[in-house]
This record gives C-alpha cells, structure tokens and sequence, in this order.
C-alpha cells in the first residue's frame, strides 16, 4: 500500500483518513481478503482513537455448525484495528501479535459490529483493542482482541 496516498488525519479528519486507506486498499487489491470482508464504517471517533466497522456475514463466512467462522472473527478484529493503526499513523504497518477471545456464537442474521480503540502508541509499536457483538444487542459480546502491530 503506498501511505503517502492515505489522507493526512490532521487535514481530513479520522474518518477521512480510514476512508482513504480503505479506497487505497481497494483500488490496490480488489479482490483481496480485506476486501472480501466488506468493512463498511459506521463511526470514527478522533478524540478517543476509536475506529467502529459493521460487517455482514455472508454465507462463506460460515462454518459446518453455521455459525461465522473464528478465524473469520479474528480477521474482521484484525482489520478493524489494523485500519485504526493505518489511518492514524500512514506508515506502513503488520500485526506482530493478535490475541483474540470467542466469548459466543457468531450465528447469520445480523451484522457484526467491531469497535478499535487505540490503547498505546510507541516509537515503533502499537497497542491496539477491538470488541464485537451483533447489531442490535452491544451488551452481548461476540469476541474481544487486543494486538500489537509494527509502526514504522
């Protein structure tokens, strides 16, 4: 991904910034995984670093029991707090490590919702936090994930 592409969030906005590196992705590879996913914003929230995607689970996401896949899950987190790093910082950036908690069933019907917060910012490191659950009941969470991805 060319960075220097990806508008500058001081000039932009947050928002502005994840909609570029989102555009940047898409037009770099279409058809990659990232893209697959469909992240679609649903908020973005400057002054507390926090970045919200919805997803809809579509049927390949599904796994034999037909309930959205965990490595699926992971990935929706991963992407989610990987834009959050991305849009914030427009240097080139890798998940080091991701950790990530199934605490239910994801099952179709309603999107999935991923919210980053950007918990530590280092020289060359980032601390990164997601939480998901379904559209519609934010008080039962799907999933949670913290990672740390490369920044420089």
């Amino acid at each position: 991904m060319q960075y220097d592409k990806i508008a500058d969030p001081e000039a932009v906005g947050l928002e502005g910034a994840v909609r570029s590196a989102l555009d940047r992705l898409a037009d770099m590879s279409p058809d990659g995984f990232c893209m697959k996913l469909h992240p679609e914003i649903v908020s973005c929230d400057p002054d507390a670093l926090r970045l919200t995607f919805a997803y809809e689970i579509e049927p390949w996401q599904l796994n034999p029991n037909g309930i959205v896949h965990g490595g699926v899950l992971s990935a929706m987190l991963d992407t989610n707090m990987g834009y959050l790093v991305v849009a914030l910082t427009r240097i080139p950036t890798a998940t080091i490590s991701q950790t990530t908690n199934f605490l239910r069933p994801a099952p179709p019907g309603r999107r999935l919702i991923a919210e980053a917060s950007l918990d530590k910012r280092g020289r060359h490191i980032v601390f990164v936090s997601s939480k998901m659950w379904q559209e519609g009941d934010e008080k039962k969470l799907i999933a949670t994930s913290e990672a740390t991805y490369t920044a420089s």
